[in-house]
């Protein structure tokens, strides 16, 4: 992919986020407006992920950290928007829209593969795009494995999602390890995470 289409598929990517966020809050308003404050601020805060997303993969193509970023806060996004058109549609005006139950389904669905893959991959693969050494394979193909069952709606259903969070105190011992094997400058460009903590 040449920088050019990187460049503006990125920034679509951003702007297709702007305008389900926007589609989001306003039907949150509608459903419930004491809690809109609340809806804005999560609204911003995957406006932060996106916005980096488009910045790292428009000015690196080649890292996956970007278009981690830029997927998964879309499948978050449009997870939140299905959620609330079935507010809106099964409680708030019920009978008002069509298939309120199946976008429920769906957009949790949805939403739920955007935030596994921004946790899993995200820290998998921070900072450089890369997974710290070969032998990491195994768990990038189990975290892939378990976010396909995942994604099959009608296991999810039956409480074998629930593995997922199985490996995720695996994964964030691998980061501890990665920390004290990698390099100097990888060290430094994850400084500030552990620096929060």
């Amino acid at each position: 992919m040449s920088k050019r289409t990187a460049f503006w598929l990125a920034w679509f990517t951003w702007v297709l986020y702007v305008i389900i966020a926007i589609v989001t809050l306003l039907l949150q308003f509608k459903d419930d407006p004491s809690s809109w404050l609340n809806d804005m601020f999560d609204a911003l805060i995957l406006l932060a992920f996106a916005t980096v997303g488009s910045l790292v993969a428009s000015r690196r193509p080649e890292n996956p950290i970007g278009w981690l970023f830029c997927i998964s806060t879309l499948l978050w996004a449009l997870g939140s928007l299905l959620q609330e058109y079935t507010t809106y549609a099964l409680i708030t005006v019920p009978g008002s829209l069509q298939a309120g139950a199946l976008m429920g389904i769906i957009g949790h669905w949805i939403g739920g593969i955007g935030f596994f893959l921004m946790l899993t991959f995200g820290l998998l693969l921070f900072p450089n795009g890369h997974l710290p050494s070969p032998r990491w394979r195994f768990l990038a193909w189990l975290i892939a494995v378990l976010l396909v069952v995942y994604s099959i709606p009608g296991l999810a259903h039956c409480g074998l999602a629930g593995c997922l969070f199985d490996y995720l105190p695996a994964l964030s011992l691998s980061l501890r390890q990665f920390c004290h094997r990698s390099s100097p400058d990888n060290r430094a460009q994850s400084n500030w995470r552990w620096a929060r903590q």
